[in-house]
């Protein structure tokens, strides 16, 4: 994997999520050299002391400064599909390696995206080339950040049938 904030050490404990699997680190891999530690912006591979099966979209964090796991967040978003996004409708949501169904609960906003002037307050759906204020309910846990603090963790894209519809970015 690649760390995206802060560094690993060997003999680390840390947790995957959102399974919330806990190890201690063996060995740190780059390149097929062993290092002792890794910094943000490597890609490394990872050994455990403890044997665990893992899915893909686990994130590994310090256990005592974990990213936030949750079903529900706020977001702008901005469509780029000629079918307008609606509130209730499902989607799939892709947030760095993790991808889950998840529907548009409020659009407490809709946007222009030039100006960026408010449109509609609790609008019901959002068009192209419209940005919108959104709250997201997911299926299943994801582990997310804010855009300001962990970029990978905090965008994301939304997707219906195999169609890019939103990009965005989490703000809370």
């Amino acid at each position: 994997g690649r760390i995206e904030s802060g560094q690993i050490r060997k003999g680390q404990q840390v947790i995957f999520l959102p399974s919330n699997k806990q190890a201690e680190i063996q060995s740190i891999k780059i390149f097929g050299q062993t290092r002792i530690k890794a910094e943000e912006g490597e890609s490394i591979g990872l050994t455990l002391i403890q044997d665990l099966d893992m899915d893909r979209g686990q994130v590994v964090g310090d256990k005592t400064n974990t990213p936030k796991i949750t079903d529900n967040f706020k977001a702008n978003i901005f469509v780029m599909t000629e079918q307008p996004l609606k509130v209730q409708e499902k989607i799939i949501l892709r947030c760095a390696t993790q991808e889950v169904e998840c529907t548009i609960t409020t659009i407490q906003k809709r946007l222009n995206s030039s100006t960026l002037e408010t449109i509609e307050q609790n609008a019901q759906e959002i068009k192209l080339n419209e940005a919108g204020e959104v709250i997201l309910k997911t299926q299943t846990p994801v582990i997310i950040e804010n855009f300001n603090f962990i970029k990978e963790l905090g965008r994301f894209i939304l997707e219906r049938g195999h169609e890019v519809v939103a990009g965005g970015i989490i703000t809370d």
